[in-house]
């Protein structure tokens, strides 16, 4: 009856795993994000194109749905991502944007670059 009893359990914790990630909506977490990179990104540059959904100027903190980065293996999703410098001037939440990024010592993605798309 243990052996059952446990069986279920966990029967019903993988299902309810497998609900979650179907339902999840690519809004991944930089933890997430360092986890789901290929090996080789960890020291280069990456260029991305999105549009600015929100901004946190004190944070130095940007969100961007961006377009799917092959390099990265990561498809169109939603995240935040630090700033190595402030918002340019101008730019603001709705702009169409490139940007390039890399990986701190830390395993947090930073937008060394951006600009608006023409």
């Amino acid at each position: 009856m243990k052996t059952l009893t446990l069986l279920l359990g966990m029967s019903l914790a993988i299902g309810s795993g497998i609900a979650h990630a179907a339902t999840h909506d690519h809004d991944m977490s930089q933890q997430q994000m360092t986890m789901a990179m290929p090996a080789a990104a960890a020291t280069s540059s990456h260029k991305g194109a999105g549009v600015i959904r929100a901004v946190n100027e004190k944070a130095r903190k940007i969100q961007i749905a961006h377009e799917p980065i092959a390099d990265l293996e990561w498809p169109a999703m939603t995240m935040w991502f630090g700033l190595q410098d402030p918002v340019p001037m101008g730019m603001k939440v709705g702009d169409a944007v490139l940007f390039e990024l890399e990986q701190n010592p830390f395993g947090k993605w930073v937008i060394t670059r951006i600009e608006p798309r023409r």
